[in-house]
């Protein structure tokens, strides 16, 4: 799956996320393909929702009658013609859910809907691209018109945390002392806002965290199920789900407010978005006409004449995302309205992010949001290693370069020429399980080395430790090595397991046992500084056997003690290789006799 990078619309997307000027609005398309735990798929769907109302109000029963005139449900009139009937073939759920209400309440609606039960639900691959982002800052504000929590989840995941604790951290929200401990919050009515939208990074030392973390304010414009875990009543009535409810913003003009300020100031990214909500569309028309006059009488624009590039002059496109192959009327209108405003009518089509733009040579007629997200992500990722590889080129930056003689040159040459390659390894395809099936190689490696398997370390908070491992796989990738490795705790040589480890105490001894080769671990970070190379034995007894394996502790210091100005790449390469594949030998040279010591001891003094 490759993107299209001479896509504009696409380059002016990652543009606005690498400058932190992008906010995700989310519809149900996002959360399609979720599942339970249990494994269920239809908790969420409108499919479902639309049957159980359907069966509800439109009971079939019999009336004697004949030929045209038999009427098959007790709503339909003589001819047999059915309103009800006709809401359900076009999916209107609004429509069904006020004739319910009508007929019974709105606390009853929600139950019979069982919108409790989507807190059941799994984030989607397309929930952790997003949180990887929010992990990075770059995203610190996401709007959903739904009412899992799944974006709460999948961010909640990338810290480690398991799900008895998440469950924990997102109850934290309902204890009026507690909100401060939350690391995501959800925003869903005018008390929520006023706490929490202006929160920003995550600064509660009794919660434990190893990596700098925001705050992800989630916005849920139409209700949050969580909510209805504490079985009150008053939150039953903030579950949007009617026609009535969905016309117009009443006693939610913060959500209003909010939608109006982001439409005028950053680019909202719509996926999995289709919903012809009227609150929504009458806001979106409202805020594009405000400034079309402005356009219309800007004697630097030129109309539909104008050959300016839209993606240069203005910083609050909205972008939609195209599921199917030809947008939808909502996404038109969106699309529509605000190259209206900007008086480029002509232009709209060019706020689409469709699949054959998107995804090259795939065979695919659908853009699902999982492989958007994959897409976007993907690419920021690269660019946020290349900037830790140039961060960390200056010796000022990163201990490792401190030690290594043209080091600038080699991480140019990792830029320029190598780093698209070890992006390839990294992102092969992989099956999609959950948050750690969605890492990818190069950050699993990092979490490892720190000592948390499961767990998102941001790139931008630790440019010097990813431009670390990066530079160690260069100097390697031409080596045979088992690739699978990659998606495993180690690298797998020919002769040797691979590790990396940025303290001695990360690593597992205990596990190393069962290794079937011995094991080298590359001490990295201010360890490799203050460390000397050297080996330790693990031993496993078996009924039938002793396992013995060697684990192989090597640091810079040791490997360039004799640094010399003068080697050039090719033998910098040969150096670091010796060092993984011949380890005894600088584990030798850390280990001086104390006669060795005392001469070397002796020329220093003599030097003074």
């Amino acid at each position: 799956m490759d993107s299209n990078m001479s896509n504009e619309t696409f380059a002016y997307l990652i543009r606005q996320i690498l400058n932190e000027n992008c906010t995700p609005v989310l519809g149900a398309g996002i959360s399609y393909p979720s599942k339970t735990k249990q494994g269920e798929t239809d908790v969420h769907k409108t499919e479902r929702m639309i049957e159980i109302i359907a069966k509800k109000l439109c009971k079939d029963v019999t009336f004697e009658g004949a030929g045209k005139d038999k009427k098959i449900c007790e709503n339909c009139d003589k001819k047999g013609k059915c309103e009800i009937r006709k809401e359900i073939s076009s999916g209107a759920l609004s429509k069904l859910s006020q004739r319910y209400t009508w007929k019974e309440n709105h606390k009853k609606l929600v139950e019979i809907l069982k919108i409790k039960e989507f807190n059941d639900l799994c984030p989607t691959k397309a929930h952790y691209y997003l949180a990887f982002l929010a992990r990075e800052g770059l995203i610190t504000e996401v709007i959903t018109t739904n009412y899992d929590t799944l974006m709460e989840k999948a961010y909640l995941k990338t810290f480690g945390f398991d799900d008895k604790e998440i469950d924990r951290i997102l109850g934290l929200q309902c204890n009026e002392e507690s909100y401060k401990e939350n690391i995501v919050v959800r925003i869903y009515d005018r008390k929520s806002f006023a706490r929490f939208s202006s929160l920003k990074r995550f600064e509660n030392k009794s919660v434990k965290i190893d990596d700098e973390a925001y705050v992800l304010k989630v916005y849920k414009i139409n209700g949050c199920a969580f909510e209805l875990t504490n079985n009150n009543n008053n939150f039953y009535e903030k579950i949007l789900l009617t026609s009535q409810q969905l016309q117009d913003w009443r006693e939610r003009q913060w959500a209003a407010d909010l939608f109006r300020y982001k439409l005028r100031s950053t680019t909202l990214l719509f996926i999995g978005y289709g919903s012809d909500e009227p609150q929504v569309l009458h806001t979106m028309q409202k805020v594009f006409e405000e400034s079309k006059d402005d356009f219309t009488n800007d004697g630097n624009d030129k109309g539909d004449k104008s050959n300016d590039n839209i993606f240069e002059k203005y910083s609050n496109i909205p972008i939609i995302s195209v599921f199917k192959q030809n947008p939808s009327f909502v996404h038109e209108y969106i699309a529509r309205s605000f190259c209206e405003s900007i008086n480029k009518n002509t232009e709209w089509e060019k706020l689409m992010l469709r699949h054959e733009k998107i995804l090259k040579n795939s065979g695919k007629r659908k853009l699902p949001a999982d492989d958007l997200m994959e897409i976007i992500y993907f690419e920021i990722l690269k660019k946020l290693l290349i900037e830790a590889l140039e961060y960390s080129s200056y010796e000022t930056n990163a201990s490792f370069t401190t030690f290594i003689p043209n080091v600038k040159y080699i991480i140019r040459e990792i830029v320029d020429k190598k780093l698209e390659d070890l992006l390839f390894v990294f992102k092969k395809e992989k099956k999609f399980t959950d948050m750690v099936s969605c890492l990818p190689s190069i950050i699993r490696l990092f979490s490892i080395a720190n000592g948390e398997k499961n767990a998102y370390f941001s790139i931008r908070n630790n440019k010097e430790g990813y431009a670390e491992i990066l530079f160690i796989l260069y100097l390697i990738l031409d080596e045979e090595f088992d690739k699978e490795g990659f998606y495993k705790d180690k690298i797998e040589l020919k002769n040797k397991y691979l590790y990396f480890s940025f303290k001695k105490q990360n690593i597992n001894k205990e596990s190393m046992k069962d290794e079937e080769k011995d094991i080298v671990v590359f001490l990295l970070g201010n360890h490799s500084m203050i460390n000397s190379s050297s080996s330790e034995r693990v031993v496993k007894r078996e009924k039938d056997k002793i396992r013995r394996n060697q684990i192989f502790f090597i640091t810079w210091r040791d490997i360039f003690s004799d640094f010399n100005d003068a080697m050039n790449v090719n033998e910098i390469k040969k150096k670091i290789k010796n060092a993984i594949f011949r380890p005894r030998k600088y584990i030798a040279n850390s280990r001086k006799s104390i006669k060795k010591r005392l001469k070397k001891l002796k020329q220093f003094s003599e030097e003074v």
